[in-house]
């Protein structure tokens, strides 16, 4: 038997998504990436200071792994806005850095709100 490879001609790779948007979209969607950003730092600091309002997020503020989420949220808040200001990456490299930098937020949300159950066993209402 003989592989023999498919000629290029007929394979289409596909582009990446921001590529083919409009730049009015791509200033727009770059803008808010900004203030998402900004919101997020903002939450962050905001977070640290009002954790002893809840008794239960104060005794899980005790763990070193969520001091250091929110902490690296922080320090990734503020380095995104200023590789928005700085104009290092292009508009479609910023919104595909962007779309890691929401996962990455969305998972440190998740794991502030999850830290603060003890027991597994408890059903959150």
């Amino acid at each position: 038997m003989k592989i023999q490879r498919v000629s290029s001609e007929t394979i289409q790779t596909p582009g990446a998504f921001a590529r083919q948007l409009p730049p009015e979209i791509l200033e727009r969607a770059t803008d808010g990436l900004g203030w998402v950003s900004l919101i997020s730092a903002v939450s962050s600091i905001t977070l640290v200071l009002i954790h002893q309002l809840q008794p239960e997020f104060a005794t899980a503020w005790a763990h070193p792994a969520l001091r250091l989420a929110i902490l690296f949220i922080l320090f990734l808040s503020v380095g995104f806005i200023a590789v928005q200001r700085s104009g290092l990456l292009s508009k479609q490299r910023l919104l595909d850095l962007g779309m890691i930098f929401q996962v990455v937020v969305a998972f440190a949300c998740a794991l502030c709100e999850g830290s603060a159950y003890q027991d597994p066993r408890l059903l959150v209402a």
